[in-house]
């Protein structure tokens, strides 16, 4: 039986996805986020739009090798707006036998976004979230 899992947590920012893909992570396993890309080495946060397709990139490759290593669960926490954003994640875990599960974080906590994504884009994010049930 196959006990694999790439788990993908979407949702607007703010919304919780890496504080939940960290909680389930812990210590143990593997978790990933086009985020990542933007923190320099003293853990300051610098977000280029410029460079968000290679960020997106490397957040794909990581995820990649972490399942070619056989890695039990990996974590993937990204926005995930549309359903073509999901898909090549989906097919990634279809290549490697994993079973693939979406989550979507919800904000009924509250909290804005802690990399100061303008209402606008919010908005605008929520206006195009697609949901596949």
């Amino acid at each position: 039986m196959n006990n694999n899992f790439l788990l993908v947590i979407r949702g607007l920012p703010g919304s919780g996805k890496t504080t939940t893909a960290k909680v389930i992570a812990g210590e143990k396993y593997s978790c990933f986020a086009a985020d990542d890309y933007f923190y320099d080495k003293e853990g300051i946060y610098k977000f280029d739009f410029t460079k968000l397709g290679i960020a997106h990139k490397t957040c794909f490759d990581k995820t990649e090798q972490a399942l070619q290593q056989r890695e039990d669960i990996v974590l993937v926490h990204n926005t995930f707006v549309k359903e073509r954003e999901i898909n090549p994640y989906k097919k990634l875990a279809e290549k490697y036998n994993y079973k693939f599960i979406s989550l979507v974080a919800e904000n009924r906590h509250g909290n804005g976004s802690v990399h100061r994504v303008p209402q606008t884009t919010l908005d605008k994010m929520l206006e195009n979230f697609s949901i596949k049930l």
